[in-house]
């Protein structure tokens, strides 16, 4: 079934490709409001394949045979007319890997939607800006440093709806930041046995937790030499209602490296803390940690739009 679901993402990745590549634009970073007597949408994006195979035969160092591979896709809508501009980002990822006789694990699991609907104030860099950010993921999560057959997430379990006012700066396609004074965070645990646990922080045999507090984003982007982007993304929650203290943390960093129109490499980490996500260690302690992700690939890619006045 995994490999499946693998291989129907890498074929409708394939047949979303129609245009000539294109930079892909960031949901709040979109271009700036142009004056216009006609709505003007931009829509594009990008998908693509990492894929790596270790074979060994009499390999006097040792190891196993492994083999790996994730697919992608990155698509936005953006509206712009005076000074509104309303943009939209999906954003997923699937990635599975084999290694000896061991089972298949994921590397790689997301669904995010954003979407940001904008202001412009007066001729400023400011924007009034309402919010819209949902995340989950596809497939079950095991336990494999504990238990492999314990579940522990599986699609809407957990998601995540954030909906928050606030104010946008934004310095070109450079820089923005985002300051939401009021913001809600809905976590939805759509699994009975997960939710009677109290994952994710809902109250044992709930589905559903809402926190009031406020949000902040930013996002840095820059072309540090040719063919080479650096890129950092940086999203913070705290709930006023709650420990205001403890805020929910989610960065990103990715270094992306591009051959040629096809062919890319890049080097991303992650890093997320909520306190809300209690987490068993080795040594069989339970609390919140910091969660880490570090992803090196090197595959196909292919970027298109599609403009239309």
């Amino acid at each position: 079934m995994k490999y499946f679901i693998l291989f129907i993402a890498l074929v409708l990745s394939r047949q979303s490709f129609a245009q000539a590549p294109d930079v892909q634009v960031d949901t709040l970073a979109a271009p700036a409001a142009k004056e216009s007597t006609n709505p003007l949408w931009k829509t594009g994006g990008s998908a693509g394949i990492n894929f790596s195979q270790v074979t060994l035969s009499n390999w006097a160092a040792g190891g196993d045979n492994s083999i790996a591979g994730n697919v992608f896709g990155n698509w936005y809508a953006n509206y712009s007319k005076g000074k509104i501009v309303w943009a939209n980002k999906l954003d997923v990822g699937y990635g599975l890997i084999r290694k000896g006789k061991d089972d298949t694990e994921k590397t790689d699991d997301r669904i995010e939607l954003l979407s940001s609907f904008n202001r412009q104030i007066s001729e400023s860099k400011w924007y009034y800006t309402g919010l819209l950010n949902f995340r989950t993921q596809f497939a079950d999560g095991f336990d494999l440093e504990n238990d492999p057959e314990t579940r522990i997430s599986t699609f809407m379990a957990p998601g995540y709806l954030e909906l928050s006012l606030g104010f946008t700066y934004r310095f070109g396609e450079l820089f923005y930041v985002y300051l939401g004074p009021i913001a809600s965070k809905m976590t939805f645990v759509r699994d009975d046995v997960l939710a009677a646990q109290g994952a994710f922080g809902v109250d044992p045999g709930d589905n559903f937790r809402f926190e009031l507090g406020g949000n902040a984003r930013f996002q840095f982007r820059k072309d540090i030499a040719q063919n080479v982007t650096f890129q950092l993304n940086g999203n913070f929650f705290s709930n006023y209602q709650e420990n205001p203290q403890n805020i929910d943390v989610n960065l990103d960093a990715l270094l992306d490296l591009k051959v040629n129109d096809w062919l890319s490499a890049n080097i991303a980490i992650s890093t997320i803390y909520d306190d809300d996500i209690l987490i068993t260690d080795k040594e069989g302690k339970t609390g919140p940690r910091m969660q880490y992700k570090h992803v090196m690939a090197i595959g196909l890619v292919y970027k298109f739009k599609n403009h239309e006045d």
